[in-house]
């Protein structure tokens, strides 16, 4: 009934998540990458083709990504389906986990009502624990908060963040069947240290692994029984989630450290009693970090100049940014505002901005540390905490300095503490907090999914909550370009030059949208910028190149495509681009074998047909030229200029009839097109058919009454119709 509940209450909370849209990386991660289009042959799914891809050293998760690709294609929803399913499995693990782990002796210290510690009650006495009921509830009430907090949206609803949510279920697996073989071991020790499992008013559950019932003893609760199957199961599946999580992201490498440290905190009591009697399931999930580093080498160490102490960042500058940003994950764990999708990459120089952080930090650190000693359950949330944040916290990260979806995972002990803390203070009475709390967090996470609707709305939010992130501006320009506004896509990259100055790619971008605005002689100054800031950029070369070609500077155009191209040969845009400017320095074979190029990376481009047909149009090859122009309107039948070009190919053929209906196809599509209509008068003319002739011209005319051609192709059709009236 609580998992129901759990699944139910998240159902309801994350429905609008599917109405997100793809955003940022995921276009790179997803849309662009071709090694999820099929599932077929699995290993092609495994293996990430491009290094700079968020999903580079993560096979799993590609794999994943596959899986949604299968069910939805290029539409979002299976992506979203299977993100929030990830995120439902973590939840009812970590229920699985916390209602098994406030049954330990460790726990006892942080609950109410602990006579074994005030009065010297044995530790296994059923005095020493609490209802089976209260303990299922507190497991739910942190499942259910940490499910439904908004600060898990980046890590759900943000597709390619997958990576997090992911990882997460994996790490709390890896602790689970740990948990569940500690369990089964301990039943076939025939030792009663740890009470997990729970017997009905029928009496103890069998082990069905053992083949007899647990034995209920002085040291054992009437609550406790044993696990279904033998410890080597459930040891075998706990590593294999560690080897998964492996291969989705990097920060399990500290999930070994955290078993082990369970270990000696809820079950063995000492790392010397832990080691003893499951060193070799801690030496397999410590052997994890071999495959995980091979992974990550097959990045160079810093998946593709994203993290590590390589990427230009100083150590010293990232750690201190990191107090005020572990101290605001905390914030937002107790009061969700303002969320953000993207910080960007602000950086503290100097200590004295984040001191009270810091010392904030330090205390708790220190309180870990001495709790793991004194309070080991709560030295063990307190590591939680501090061991997931630890990697991405020390190893320098170039793309974002903070970002909420790290804290996927840490929030679990957050909500772990304050519930305990709330149930300390106010017992069974706290159950109306913890549903007025559910149903504010779900509320808010309803709204915050708003939030990743569409890339305007990404973006704007982050603009309007980070007015000095210039990443945010990059991204608005990008789309203001895309839809035509270029005078504000200008003014947005301008606006993150200042706050970021000596960005390529901004630069490069900048250069694009003032090339789409006429103002070219502006824009090569800013593609020159960006290739000095970065020589290897293959979209500075070619927005230099698109702004030497508006300046009729074809020469050096082409030096810029081809240095492009030298970097991404594959590149069927680049290769168009090279096309053109080879027919414009007159070397139209060049162009040929290039735009033949660009056909065989992506063959059903109408536009790199109609641009091909354009040129053995230009070498009067008329039957190659028919050929590319009638694949362009086949693959795409819509476009007009293929069509009014094909008409015209056909009817310079001798095939009026032919290029009459393409003429009328034009019209249907576009019945305001008046050259379409001339043309089409002409072919009529051309059969013969004058009465049809004039009918289109005058249809011309009433959209352009002093069109001078039309005006001249109806005289001329009226004169030559006066004239067959007077021929016998």
């Amino acid at each position: 009934m609580a998992g129901g509940l759990l699944v139910l209450a998240a159902l309801v909370a994350w429905r609008t998540s599917f109405s997100g849209a793809f955003v940022f990386d995921d276009f790179s991660a997803i849309i662009d990458n071709p090694s999820i289009r099929r599932l077929w042959p699995v290993w092609e799914t495994w293996r990430p083709r491009q290094a700079d891809l968020t999903v580079s050293g993560r096979p799993f998760l590609n794999f994943t990504l596959a899986i949604s690709h299968a069910l939805s294609g290029s539409g979002v929803w299976g992506y979203h389906a299977v993100n929030l399913a990830i995120h439902l499995l973590a939840g009812l693990t970590l229920f699985g986990i916390v209602r098994r782990t406030l049954q330990l002796s460790p726990c006892r210290s942080l609950l109410a009502g602990d006579p074994s510690e005030r009065a010297g009650s044995p530790a296994n006495s059923p005095a020493s624990r609490l209802p089976h009921d209260d303990v299922t509830f507190l497991a739910l009430a942190v499942a259910l908060l940490w499910t439904l907090h908004p600060l898990q949206t980046e890590a759900v609803t943000y597709l390619i963040q997958r990576a997090e949510s992911l990882m997460g279920l994996l790490f709390l697996l890896t602790l689970y069947c740990f948990i569940r073989g500690a369990e089964c071991d301990e039943y076939h020790r025939g030792t009663v240290g740890l009470p997990l499992a729970h017997s009905t008013s029928s009496g103890p559950r069998a082990c069905r692994g053992a083949g007899r019932p647990l034995p209920v003893t002085s040291g054992t609760a009437a609550s406790a029984g044993p696990t279904a199957l033998r410890p080597t199961f459930w040891y075998v599946f706990s590593v294999l989630a560690c080897l998964l999580g492996a291969a989705t992201k990097e920060v399990i490498a500290v999930a070994p450290l955290l078993i082990l440290l369970y270990d000696r905190t809820f079950v063995a009591g000492t790392f010397r009693e832990a080691w003893r009697r499951h060193w070799r399931l801690h030496v397999a999930l410590l052997a994890t970090w071999l495959p995980l580093a091979w992974l990550a080498a097959g990045t160079g160490w810093s998946r593709g100049s994203t993290a590590g102490f390589g990427v230009g960042i100083a150590p010293g500058a990232y750690w201190l940014t990191q107090c005020g940003a572990l101290t605001r994950y905390l914030w937002l764990s107790f009061w969700p505002h303002p969320l953000v999708a993207d910080y960007g990459m602000t950086l503290v120089r100097s200590i004295g901005p984040v001191l009270p952080q810091a010392l904030l930090l330090l205390l708790l650190a220190a309180g870990t540390v001495v709790s793991l000693w004194r309070r080991p359950a709560l030295g063990f949330l307190g590591a939680w905490f501090f061991a997931i944040l630890a990697p991405t916290s020390i190893v320098p990260v170039a793309t974002q300095t903070m970002a909420e979806h790290r804290m996927y995972l840490p929030l679990a002990a957050v909500v772990a503490l304050a519930v305990i803390c709330t149930h300390r203070l106010v017992g069974r009475r706290c159950l109306p907090v913890f549903l007025a709390l559910a149903v504010g967090l779900g509320w808010l996470t309803l709204r915050r999914n708003d939030t990743y609707r569409s890339e305007l709305s990404f973006w704007s939010d982050t603009a309007a909550k980070r007015p000095e992130n210039s990443r945010a501006y990059v991204n608005l320009g990008n789309l203001s370009l895309a839809q035509g506004r270029g005078d504000e896509a200008i003014a947005r990259y301008e606006t993150a030059l200042r706050l970021q100055p000596n960005l390529p790619a901004t630069e490069s971008n900048l250069c694009s949208a003032l090339t789409q605005a006429g103002r070219a002689g502006e824009a090569v100054a800013h593609g020159e910028a960006a290739l000095r800031l970065d020589p290897t950029s293959p979209n500075a070369h070619v927005n230099l190149g698109n702004a030497l070609m508006q300046l009729g500077r074809a020469g050096e155009a082409i030096a810029c495509y081809e240095a492009a191209l030298r970097v991404e040969p594959d590149a069927a845009d680049t290769q168009v681009n090279l096309g053109a400017a080879l027919v414009k320095a007159g070397r139209p074979d060049e162009a040929i074998a290039h735009y033949e190029a660009a056909l065989r990376v992506e063959p059903d481009r109408a536009e790199t047909e109609y641009a091909l047909a354009g040129v053995f149009m230009g070498k009067d090859d008329g039957p190659a030229a028919l050929r590319h122009y009638a694949a362009a309107v086949r693959l795409k039948p819509g476009f007009i200029r293929a069509r009014f070009a094909f008409g015209n190919a056909l009817a310079e053929a001798g095939r009026f009839a032919d290029a009459i209906a393409e003429y009328q196809a034009i019209i249907r599509l576009d019945p305001r097109d008046v050259l379409a209509r001339n043309n089409l008068g002409n072919a009529w003319m051309m059969l013969g058919r004058l009465d049809d002739a004039i009918a289109a011209y005058e249809d011309a005319l009433r959209l352009q009454p002093d069109n001078p051609s039309v005006q001249e192709n109806l005289r001329l059709a009226h004169a030559l119709q006066a004239e067959a009236k007077r021929t016998p």
